[in-house]
């Protein structure tokens, strides 16, 4: 099995041969006199510590190393990711093989090393963990199916097991680049790509999506080469040239036709693929439509428009669908419109509020980014807003420009009488000095007007960042039962703001590969339960430990599932609480229903408009006639209700659960090894340590809350969604009105619909508390799956088999070698993600800093990046209340 090949840098079997045809194009900055001042643009660095300055003289900067920015990199300068990563994946990979080089002959004798063979600076550990999994995979099919005349045949739940094991994909991470027609998206994305990829005119309105692409046959690889010719390389060219190759079998054809052309399933999208540096951590950056183009984001992408919409359904769907699965939502605004433009006010306000109470997400993993775009177009000294330090230290600037251009004029007069004298009374060596003296001068009045054009610039941009934090801060306090809060931002310019997306992504990508290692790990579990149960010849010697240790498992089985059942009551309590209060919310709106459908007649006060208005299905011109039936559902009162029971009562319950099983899974085994025979008490002891109990306990919560996020996202911070569909054969009967009266008729018929709108609003808390119910069922069930699979586990650990086939036996060690090296690459994993944990906190430090900027790229425009990290806002409830 070949190494995984995304057409993206950074994860690519293929690294060394592209890199020879391109490399990953880095961020280059060379001056544009055409857009801004010159020398704004090469000194416009907001830092507070330190201030880097480029001459002048000398405008290009072409290399990330001479970048003129400042951020939290270069203020708290520490060991650098592969200071620490690489030396501590070396001295496990020592190790590792030291421990293999102590096994005997007998065990290694015709089992394949899976271990890590080395651990490169260029290759990422989960770049090699799929390969490596996919292939085991197929060596263990390869083998079962050898001994399947042996009577020996898996199980159907282990065979899905394998089965999704073998399609499994790295985590990837979708963030949505969003914003008004102009603000400079595409500037930014050309920037954070490295090159002049897409147009930054305004006439730009597709939805374009860069993300990875994955082949997993090496028949399919072995002629992919030939067609990298350039950085921007067609998927569905290498789709159309290997499908008839591939098609035959059952892998490559599927996924080639699936993963690679992206024609299939982006729905005629525009997808961009190449050798991305910010990109090769699995992050996928979205070009979304601008917001303030057209109510696009008005409507679902999972709901069928009417037919005289079509025109804009694509759009719609495609933008509103890459809003709701995005886990990253970057706003970009100009820095001229961001804190007085009513539109960014909004669409920020609805973010944070869907993301803080709604989705149960959180800024502090960089959910939510504010990027101010054109710092450096220049202000004028009214546009600054400056106190009175400010006046004050811009008055010196003024005294100072006064005072070098009355010294320039001195100076020329000077040398101006200097060459008028006759030539046998002339001074050659006073006119040079002169001259320098000039030259001089004008060099220091240009160092002033720059410094005070930096000066300027800063205090907007300090304005800006202060409009957007207070407007933050109290979106955030309104989901947050006004707890206090100082949110300290975390600034950076656009080579910080791709080493964040590039970094932001690294952490989540390593967990879910080490949730695929721990399913993989226990996999080889299940294969030698199958290997034990088709024994022919088992030989236990304690046939009266086995029993003990069976009453203890059942025991303690029955209480880890009456855990699950004691808590989930727990989370159903919480549920039905917040359900009912949601419920006494709705029975405001219904009540109050008439009256907003009376003040829609006087927004909407034409016959053509109310009629159109109906047709959208509620929505015109910006106006959403469902969000405002629904809008005290949505109330401060009713976020912080769904926040603290979805995002803090619920996670919490699901927690103590999780320790709850494991306390009684730990003492089962304990149980077990201390009543153990003494001469299989030690192998007994390492078998039952085998299972984990945390790892496996923690997966499926985090699985299971993984569902609830994934429910409480379709709301989409607002219910008003589910009024529409609610209301949707309605609005097409009002619609559909014609001829003379037809505006009186609209009108009665809606006034007839909403005069009992009381039962349209409990058909909606219904339709709540039904999806609540179906996630807690699907997870119960999964958590009871998982108990069970565990005590399956444990009770097949304590028994010793002989089995005496060869066959059976050589699998049995292959499939205990595979194991080990899974576990090998678990622990590389563990390390990588604790020096990153210590890597984040040198990066993130508790102290606010001050604004820094960079440029992006040849446009000569400045970003001013604002990401948000808080500390815990809500303490956990009291145990008592459970």
């Amino acid at each position: 099995m070949s190494d995984a090949c995304p057409l993206l840098g950074g994860r690519s079997c293929l690294q060394n041969e592209l890199q020879m045809k391109f490399s990953c194009r880095k961020l280059a900055v060379s001056s544009d006199s055409g857009s801004g001042s010159e020398v704004a643009r090469q000194h416009l660095v907001l830092f507070e510590e330190a201030s880097l300055f480029q001459d002048i003289r000398d405008p290009s900067l072409r290399s990330t190393e001479m970048l003129p920015t400042a951020s939290l990199l270069t203020a708290f300068e520490g060991p650098k990711p592969e200071d620490l990563n690489l030396p501590l994946q070396l001295e496990v990979k020592q190790e590792l093989d030291h421990d293999h080089n102590d096994e005997s002959e007998d065990d290694s004798s015709g089992v394949e090393d899976h271990s890590p063979t080395s651990v490169e600076e260029d290759v990422r550990v989960e770049d090699r963990v799929f390969p490596f999994i996919h292939d085991g995979i197929q060596q263990l099919r390869g083998r079962f199916t050898m001994i399947e005349t042996e009577g020996i045949a898996l199980s159907d739940r282990t065979t899905r097991t394998m089965d999704e094991l073998a399609s499994r994909l790295p985590a990837s991470r979708r963030v949505a680049v969003v914003g008004r027609s102009g603000s400079g998206k595409s500037t930014v994305l050309n920037a954070l790509l490295g090159c002049q990829l897409l147009l930054t005119s305004a006439c730009l309105s597709a939805l374009y999506d860069r993300h990875k692409v994955i082949l997993k046959s090496m028949h399919v690889l072995a002629h992919a080469d030939t067609l990298l010719h350039d950085p921007i390389v067609s998927a569905k060219q290498l789709a159309e040239r290997f499908y008839s190759r591939a098609r035959g079998t059952d892998t490559g054809g599927v996924q080639l036709q699936n993963f690679v052309s992206s024609h299939d399933l982006e729905d005629d999208d525009n997808a961009i693929f190449g050798p991305f540096q910010v990109l090769s951590t699995g992050t996928v950056l979205v070009d979304v439509p601008g917001y303030g183009d057209s109510n696009i984001f008005r409507y679902s992408a999972s709901s069928q428009l009417p037919s005289h919409l079509n025109d804009r359904a694509p759009r719609a769907q495609r933008a509103k669908k890459s809003m709701e699965s995005a886990d990253s939502v970057m706003l970009v605004c100009d820095v001229k419109r961001v804190v007085d433009d009513q539109g960014v006010r909004e669409h920020l306000e609805e973010r944070i509020k869907a993301m803080t109470a709604m989705d149960g997400r959180r800024v502090t993993n960089g959910d939510l980014l504010a990027v101010v775009t054109g710092n450096d177009i220049p202000i004028l000294e009214n546009e600054a807003r400056l106190g009175k330090k400010g006046r004050s230290m811009l008055m010196e600037y003024k005294i100072k420009i006064r005072e070098l251009e009355e010294q320039k004029k001195v100076t020329k007069s000077k040398m101006k009488t200097a060459i008028s004298k006759p030539k046998h009374t002339a001074q050659p060596e006073v006119v040079n000095q002169l001259s320098k003296t000039v030259n001089r001068i004008r060099n220091a009045i240009a160092k002033q007007k720059a410094d005070r054009t930096c000066f300027l610039a800063r205090a907007r941009a300090l304005r800006v960042r202060d409009g957007v934090q207070q407007l933050y801060k109290k979106c955030f306090l309104d989901v947050s039962r006004n707890k206090s809060l100082e949110p300290s931002p975390l600034q950076t310019g656009i080579p910080q703001l791709s080493e964040f997306l590039h970094r932001n992504n690294g952490r989540e990508v390593l967990l879910d590969t080490r949730a695929t290692l721990v399913s993989a790990r226990y996999l080889c579990l299940d294969l030698e339960d199958c290997l034990r149960q088709s024994s022919s010849n088992p030989d236990f010697e304690y046939v009266d430990f086995l029993d003990a240790s069976n009453r203890v498992l059942c025991d303690a089985e029955t209480e880890a599932l009456e855990a699950i059942s004691r808590n989930m009551i727990a989370i159903n309590n919480h549920q039905q609480d917040l359900v009912n209060g949601l419920s006494g919310h709705s029975t405001k709106c219904a009540s109050e229903s008439l009256n907003v459908l009376e003040m829609w007649r006087t927004m909407v006060p034409r016959w053509n408009s109310y009629r159109s208005s109906m047709r959208y299905e509620g929505h015109y011109y910006g106006l959403d006639l469902n969000e405002m039936l629904t809008k005290e559902m949505v109330s401060d009162d009713a976020l912080n209700s769904w926040n603290q029971a979805m995002n803090i009562d619920i996670p919490y319950c699901a927690k103590i659960m999780t320790k709850e099983i494991c306390a009684v899974v730990r003492s089962a085994k304990q149980q077990i090894v201390s009543s153990a025979p003494h001469p299989h008490q030690a192998q007994i002891e390492l078998a039952c340590e085998r299972i984990d109990e945390w790892e496996l306990t923690k997966t499926a919560r985090s699985a299971y809350l993984e569902k609830r996020t994934d429910l409480q996202r379709q709301f989409g911070g607002s219910f008003a969604q589910m009024l529409q569909e609610k209301l949707r054969g309605h609005y097409e009967m009002v619609a559909a009105e014609k001829g003379i009266g037809m505006f009186a008729r609209m009108q009665g018929a809606n006034y007839e619909r909403l005069k009992n709108a009381a039962s349209l609003f409990e058909s909606i808390i219904d339709s709540i508390s039904d999806s609540f119910i179906e996630v807690d069922e699907k997870g119960y069930e999964d958590l009871e799956v998982v108990i069970t699979t565990m005590f399956r586990h444990l009770r097949n650990s304590v028994q010793m088999d002989d089995a005496e086939d060869s066959a059976v036996s050589a699998l049995l060690r292959h499939i205990r070698a595979w194991e080990k090296a899974i576990q090998d690459h678990i622990n590389i994993i563990l390390i990588i993600i604790m020096s990153n944990s210590f890597l984040s906190k040198l990066h993130h430090p508790a102290k606010p800093i001050k604004v820094a900027s960079g440029t992006m790229g040849d446009s000569g425009s400045y970003v001013l990046s604002l990401g948000w990290y808080t500390e815990r806002i809500c303490a956990p409830p009291p145990q008592s209340t459970l």
